[in-house]
């Protein structure tokens, strides 16, 4: 056993080398020694050299963990770069992040209910929707291993139907390599029998995130998705914190449909960032696009269909 294949008890699911082997060729999974997570090596157009990214969505890091020892292996594995998203609810401090990383931004808002915070609030209106799910669906949690199939053609549909492209663009091979993982949970909503939206949870360190989710028309005329959100906030009991992530895409916006109803059932709030190193001075600035078109996300070379 790799120091990447640790218990999956003892280390996030998202940092395990096994959730890296889902994404599968060309990219290839790197352990870094001080994180405790694996990143990904990825090629880099046009070159023969490679790059480093966190695997989607994000790089749980414990406070603890030596940033800079990272980041030396990594430029000593000879990668052009380095560009991570952090776990809202797993990462060192701002402060940290910003004196280790080159690029340090805030990038997305979460929403989470916190149980320590109180009970959920049934009398607010924005439970409405959860009382349409409940009503026309039957909500309950499935073993991912066996419906691993159903969620990946749900997902189709979400990505036809939102043209969904780049990194969140999965294809059925990662979500059956998902069955390798440990700590993916699954809830279903069905109407007359027939699965109509489905959700995918991890669960770590008595927290529970809101991972993937598809969806039919049948699923978003019922408010679908309210309904499995309530029913990870009410039954995935065990967990202190249940993360409901926040806007699709790169978004940051509140107002955004899926974010207003994440925010709407929730009582916290946490922010992740994206960090970026450039390890090769020379190598990257020889990537880089024609002087005076240097656009502002990192890594730069990587052009308008970067992860990050």
């Amino acid at each position: 056993m790799t120091s990447g294949d640790l218990p999956w008890k003892d280390r996030h699911p998202f940092a395990q080398v096994t959730y890296g082997r889902a994404f599968g060729p060309p990219t290839e999974v790197v352990d870094v020694p001080g994180w405790n997570c694996a990143v990904l090596s990825r090629p880099i157009p046009g070159s023969d050299l490679r790059d480093a990214t966190g695997c989607y969505p994000f790089s749980p890091l414990a406070a603890t963990v030596d940033l800079a020892a990272g980041l030396e292996h990594l430029r000593n594995r000879g990668f052009v770069s380095v560009v991570i998203v952090t776990d809202p609810f797993c990462q060192p401090s701002a402060e940290g992040l910003a004196r280790a990383f080159g690029t340090m931004r805030p990038f997305k808002t979460h929403y989470a209910y916190d149980r320590s915070l109180g009970p959920l609030n049934y009398s607010r209106r924005h439970w409405r929707e959860v009382r349409v799910a409940r009503k026309a669906l039957n909500i309950h949690e499935v073993p991912y291993a066996e419906y691993w199939e159903e969620f990946s053609r749900l997902y189709d549909s979400l990505i036809e139907a939102h043209h969904i492209s780049g990194v969140a663009a999965f294809s059925s091979s990662f979500f059956q390599a998902l069955t390798k993982s440990k700590g993916i949970r699954a809830v279903a909503a069905y109407l007359a029998g027939r699965i109509v939206s489905m959700m995918l949870f991890v669960e770590f360190d008595r927290r529970a995130y809101a991972f993937l989710a598809g969806t039919t028309d049948d699923g978003r005329a019922n408010s679908a998705h309210y309904g499995l959100y309530a029913e990870a906030l009410e039954n995935l009991a065990d967990y202190s914190i249940v993360n409901l992530g926040g806007a699709p895409g790169t978004s940051d916006d509140p107002e955004h449909g899926i974010a207003f109803a994440k925010r709407r059932l929730t009582n916290t709030t946490s922010q992740s960032y994206l960090c970026g190193m450039i390890l090769d001075d020379a190598a990257y600035s020889a990537l880089l696009p024609a002087p005076g078109r240097t656009p502002e996300y990192f890594p730069a070379y990587r052009g308008l269909g970067a992860r990050s």
